[in-house]
């Protein structure tokens, strides 16, 4: 049986032939962070011993407001939200290490080939740039450079 961490890898060299981009793969610790079209952060994560791969992108960072002068951003995101319908299966969360709104989703790794990668992080991609025009009519930075640590 292959380890979950060198399943991904090889469905990440080849989105990466695929696409002619650089060679992608995780680090030690079991992430990769790059940018999709040069447009969008993205990060694949599989923690040692998981049985998950973990997909998952920075859309917005939070504005320096007070909290009640966020309500209608998060009352958005929270319809977006429900159901999973306009994210594609993916969700909205608050990043609890930074100041960002994150689109995540989780994919099961025995269920993982090359086609179904490919396919996951272009649907997630087209559900990251669907959550950027939903959000278009509120002030907010996307994240240039986002930190994994």
């Amino acid at each position: 049986m292959i380890a979950p961490r060198d399943t991904i890898n090889q469905s990440l060299r080849q989105f990466a032939a695929s696409i002619q981009a650089p060679r992608l793969e995780l680090n030690e610790e079991g992430v990769c962070a790059f940018t999709y079209e040069g447009k969008y952060e993205v990060v694949i994560e599989v923690p040692e011993e998981a049985s998950q791969v973990y997909f998952y992108a920075p859309v917005i960072t939070l504005p320096t407001k007070q909290p009640s002068e966020l309500a209608g951003l998060y009352e958005k995101l929270l319809k977006l939200n429900a159901f999973s319908a306009l994210t594609r299966g993916a969700t909205v969360a608050l990043d609890p290490r930074q100041p960002h709104i994150l689109l995540c989703y989780q994919y099961p790794i025995h269920l993982m080939d090359e086609v179904r990668f490919y396919n996951v992080l272009t649907n997630f991609v087209l559900a990251l740039d669907e959550l950027h025009k939903q959000l278009s009519d509120f002030e907010f930075a996307v994240p240039e450079a986002y930190s994994v640590s």
